[in-house]
């Protein structure tokens, strides 16, 4: 019972439906709060009492692996946003159970880079299906926040996930046909955000000068400055 009940709040298949739903019909600052505090605390309340370990890490797996298929299929940025947040629960409690500093580090920057993309969603106006903005800046920063948030490697936000394959690896080399699946749908993920960047290369936003154009407020050029800055000494000058 108690496995069901954990499933059911943290959106694992099979009940997935409820939560792509609530995204859906939420606002971008909604489903910020949805996909940290309230994916976050229920984790970290339920592995204090968890004693089926092995049975909860497979089944999140496997939400991970069905996760990444399931999104393929046309889905809004919303939608796409909820399977990924729903992807990450293997993440989540692997790390819980392996190092609680190492979870509080990877919500914190998890928290920071999906608050600076819904953000710029909301302070434009972007619906779930288009991603559309009248300003160059704001546009290439959205490119940026969504390039971060997928933890695509080379990406600074890559350095959270590196960190948890190779501590999953020290913990339990023999599981490594399980991290090579997680590995591999984690792949499809990415792969479904970089169709979106690509999708918004393509369309472009027609607008005239009597248009209101928002500013792009100084934090969220300084939070884009900071982890172009991490990218930079993670891949350059740590060689």
């Amino acid at each position: 019972m108690l496995l069901v009940l954990v499933m059911m709040k943290l959106s694992m298949f099979p009940f997935h439906n409820w939560m792509i739903f609530c995204y859906e019909k939420s606002s971008w600052e909604q489903m910020f709060l949805m996909s940290s505090i309230m994916k976050f605390i229920p984790i970290s309340f339920f592995c204090h009492f968890l004693e089926f370990w092995k049975v909860m890490l497979f089944i999140a797996m496997f939400n991970s692996i069905f996760m990444s298929i399931y999104v393929g299929i046309g889905f809004s940025l919303k939608k796409t946003i909820a399977c990924s947040t729903s992807f990450n629960n293997f993440i989540l409690m692997y790390i819980f159970m392996l190092n609680t500093k190492q979870f509080v580090i990877f919500a914190v920057t998890y928290s920071m880079v999906l608050f600076s993309l819904t953000q710029l969603l909301s302070k434009f106006g972007c619906s779930k299906y288009f991603i559309l903005f009248n300003s160059k800046p704001a546009e290439y920063m959205f490119k940026i926040w969504v390039v971060i948030y997928s933890m695509i490697p080379m990406a600074s936000s890559f350095i959270l996930k590196w960190n948890f394959v190779y501590e999953m690896l020290k913990f339990n080399s023999s599981m490594s046909f399980v991290y090579f699946l997680f590995l591999l749908s984690n792949l499809m993920m990415i792969w479904k955000y970089m169709l979106m960047i690509k999708k918004s290369f393509m369309t472009k936003a027609s607008f005239t000068m009597k248009n209101e154009i928002p500013k792009v407020s100084m934090w969220m050029v300084l939070a884009t400055f900071l982890f172009i800055t991490l990218f930079v000494i993670f891949n350059f000058l740590s060689m």
